[in-house]
């Protein structure tokens, strides 16, 4: 705004003139016609005199490039201008229209709405006073206000002088225009052009703006005229009549109102060039003054770095590069098997609680921990046979698919975390397109690293041999797993025991001891987690019980627990003792622990292989090229999308803001 010019405001009621003015000064028909009103927003007319001999219009908005075509430039005013909902009728976004001729002026223009004194049936009560108001915003402002008012209406009903008036009462800045003055008595024309009754600094100019053929063709022969042709015609037409009606106006050094469209041309010229001059003592040290400063906030702000939307962009992309091959060294062979362990080993401990830790499976497990040859007699078909159909449950339990899918998460997680950094913040929909994408390609690979995994895992499904080291693998492994099942048992029953006084729990506990039996309800659950222990009141119906449910239900759970718990010690002091379990895979009916674990481990190993060659290899490079895809495709394909996503950035934004007030107030010093 500080930078602004004066510029040439044009309004008056819907059939003063107008349009017809405005066609004159350009020599073409262009602007859109229609019975009802067809201006509905503001058209910023910039006329630019250039030695090109073809005339031409740009519309800086629509980006079309030159548009030679007069017919075009009319089509396109009044698709525009008939785009603002009919609801609404009046829109204050502008419409930019620049024009080019060698037979123009340099001018800036503004067409507003027309006034209307009724809105008709179809239009919005409050339309009359929404275009006052649009009209009102741009005269306000310290432009030169052209009035456009019809010759054969009474100038007292000219709503253009009478809102002129209001913002500029001595007339210093408004131009009369009285349009149509062939169709007046002279003697009442020259009362006008005088200004008696409603006088102005600036004065009248009469006009008459088309040539009679033209005006008698309502216009249609103005869009086939050359501007030379069509501009003599009407100053032949004016010169003739205000010849001979006007004679006394045209005298010299008579001092009477200007006359014809060539008059209002220079005067025009000579009004804006004068203002502008008077406006540019003031603009030029404060434009020096806005340049000065924008250059030292330059400098100290951003250290005179250029920086750019397509620039910022590649440096985004560089960045998620370099922090995706730190997530791919870090994701390694090693980072791999530990997530593919995990889960093994949270499938073993459900399977060992399942088949393995049973009250019938335990007592058959103490007994062969007390004989020192082994399985007694009719135990050990049944023991070899649970223990070949653990291995296949274990093997056959689809270990491939979750094998890889928990590789796939655990990648997404890393990604997902890459792109927590701060320089991703302001780009939320960048992270996600990142995010879905990165899906996408793993799930590209997902199918056929599954069929792989399985494939390579299937000789374990018939048979599985374990050497004496593996086996101690499969024992320490084992051993810790278990350990730390007990540890966090132990925790559970800290919190358990948490709220409630030690002699009121142990009080509770005696109670259901005593008072219902042993039950396999009181054992672990299949999937590891203390099964809920059937109440007090389902097995002694009426029964007194003389704590508080919370309680009870507290010192049920602590019951399953301390038995779990009993459990998880019992095995732990027979892998770390027992000659079953120390002897080697020849006790693995006898220990089921360390044979599964050491099974698990092969597993592991087997499938990891696998799911780097198959995925992970392909995926890493993969990856920075979608990447690039994503962001310089997506999100950066055109000009305005690659702004708005460095504007995404607040920090950016300035900085690119900050460039481009650089930039345009130097181009500004540089013309001025």
């Amino acid at each position: 705004d500080a930078m602004k010019l004066p510029s040439i405001v044009v309004i008056g009621s819907q059939s003063s003139g107008k349009s017809s003015v405005l066609e004159a000064l350009v020599g073409h028909a262009f602007l859109p016609k229609g019975k009802n009103m067809v201006t509905r927003r503001p058209i910023e007319l910039t006329l630019i005199h250039c030695e090109d001999d073809d005339a031409y219009g740009e519309f800086p908005q629509l980006g079309q490039g030159r548009i030679t075509s007069f017919a075009a430039i009319q089509k396109i005013l009044t698709d525009l201008n008939l785009a603002v909902p009919a609801a609404e009728c009046i829109s204050r976004e502008p419409i930019e229209l620049r024009l080019y001729s060698r037979h123009v002026p340099d001018l800036k223009l503004v067409d507003l709405p027309g006034y209307i004194q009724i809105s008709t049936r179809d239009q919005p009560e409050a339309l009359k006073d929404r275009i006052a108001e649009l009209c009102e915003e741009y005269i306000k402002a310290p432009n030169v206000i052209l009035a456009v008012c019809a010759a054969d209406v009474d100038l007292a009903n000219a709503e253009a002088l009478r809102a002129s008036r209001r913002v500029d009462p001595r007339g210093d800045r408004t131009i009369g225009v009285l349009t149509k003055m062939d169709l007046i008595d002279p003697q009442h024309g020259h009362q006008l052009l005088r200004g008696d009754q409603y006088p102005l600094a600036l004065g009248y100019v009469g006009v008459i703006c088309k040539p009679q053929a033209v005006a008698s063709a309502k216009g249609q022969d103005a869009e086939t005229e050359e501007t030379t042709a069509y501009q003599t015609a009407v100053y032949q037409t004016e010169s003739q009549f205000f010849a001979k009606h006007y004679a006394t106006c045209l005298a010299p050094g008579s001092g009477s109102p200007a006359l014809g469209m060539r008059s209002l041309r220079e005067i025009l010229t000579r009004v804006l060039t004068q203002r502008m001059y008077a406006n540019l003592q003031i603009l030029v040290p404060r434009i020096q003054d806005m340049l000065e400063e924008t250059r030292y906030e330059y400098k100290v702000q951003y250290n005179d770095r250029v920086v750019s939307p397509a620039s910022y962009l590649a440096d985004l992309v560089d960045a998620a590069k370099r922090d995706f091959r730190d997530v791919a060294r870090r994701f390694g062979r090693a980072e791999v098997r530990a997530e593919v362990q995990h889960v093994l080993d949270e499938r073993l401990l459900r399977l060992l609680n399942a088949q393995w830790y049973q009250a019938g499976t335990l007592e058959d497990l103490r007994q062969c921990q007390m004989s020192s040859t082994g399985w007694l007699g009719s135990y050990r078909s049944p023991a070899d046979q649970k223990l070949a159909t653990s291995t296949v449950a274990l093997t056959k339990s689809g270990v491939g698919r979750q094998a890889v899918q928990v590789v796939v998460q655990a990648l997404l997680g890393r990604i997902a975390e890459m792109l927590e950094s701060p320089i991703w913040a302001p780009h939320d929909e960048a992270r996600h397109l990142i995010l879905e994408t990165t899906q996408q390609l793993l799930k590209r690979h997902f199918a056929e690293t599954v069929n792989h995994v399985e494939t390579a895992i299937k000789p374990f499904k018939f048979e599985v041999e374990c050497t004496a080291h593996e086996w101690g693998v499969g024992r320490a492994a084992a051993t810790a797993v278990l350990e730390a099942e007990r540890d966090r048992l132990m925790g559970q029953l800290a919190d358990l025991r948490s709220g409630i006084s030690r002699r009121t729990m142990r009080a509770a506990t005696d109670w259901i001891v005593t008072h219902q039996p042993a039950s396999p309800a009181l054992l672990h659950s299949h999937d590891g987690t203390p099964a809920s222990p059937v109440s007090p009141s389902d097995s002694n119906a009426g029964m007194h019980v003389p704590y508080a449910p919370s309680v009870m239900d507290r010192a049920l759970e602590t019951l399953a627990v301390k038995q779990h718990l009993a459990v998880l010690e019992f095995r732990l002091r027979c892998l770390r003792s027992s000659p079953a379990c120390t002897r080697g895979a020849s006790g693995a009916a006898r220990c089921p622990e360390p044979h599964f674990y050491a099974l698990a481990r092969k597993l592991t190993n087997t499938a990891v292989l696998s799911i780097q060659t198959e995925m992970l290899h392909e995926f890493v490079n993969q990856f920075p090229r979608t990447l690039d895809t994503i962001l310089a495709q997506q999100l950066g394909g055109t000009p305005q999308q690659l702004r708005a996503f460095a504007a995404e950035n607040r920090g950016v934004r300035a900085h690119l803001e900050c460039v481009e007030r650089l930039r345009v107030l130097e181009e500004v010093m540089r013309r001025l």
